[in-house]
């Protein structure tokens, strides 16, 4: 039970950092809050994992905080860095598009790519990890 209980915790970690402008000012405090489920939502919907070119740096203007904080909340939300976060979304890409009838549940270097990795081999690495390791908790 207190297992499943911090499951359905974590389904809605909502990520907050404070900043200051300068020492001097810590009365002028910016708050910066990333919520998981509109985290999730961008990437099910938006797709930026499709992209081999992607990187954390495309989020800062999307959530409208620093790389730090981004890394910050998917290393604690997720207990992985972002690139291990965003294979995840590539793997799972990958299952969908072998499940199209067309591609007779076959991994191809095009499939591959269009799911994102960069190369067979970095899909091959990344799926030997996570078969060794345990899957990511996605909000559903």
């Amino acid at each position: 039970d207190e297992a499943e209980s911090d499951s359905v915790k974590r389904k809605y970690t909502i990520f907050q950092k404070t900043r200051y402008k300068s020492y001097r000012q810590k009365k002028k405090k910016m708050s910066i809050v990333i919520n998981r489920m509109e985290f999730e939502n961008y990437f099910r919907l938006k797709k930026p994992y499709l992209d081999p070119k992607f990187r954390i740096d495309d989020l800062v203007d999307t959530f409208n905080a620093c790389r730090s904080v981004i890394s910050t909340f998917v290393n604690k939300t997720y207990g992985m860095s972002f690139s291990w976060y965003v294979n995840s979304w590539r793997l799972d890409e990958i299952e969908k598009l072998m499940n199209i009838k067309s591609n007779n549940n076959k991994v191809s270097e095009k499939l591959v790519l269009k799911a994102g990795f960069g190369s067979y081999r970095n899909y091959m690495r990344v799926k030997s990890y996570f078969m060794n390791n345990k899957k990511v908790d996605k909000c559903t």
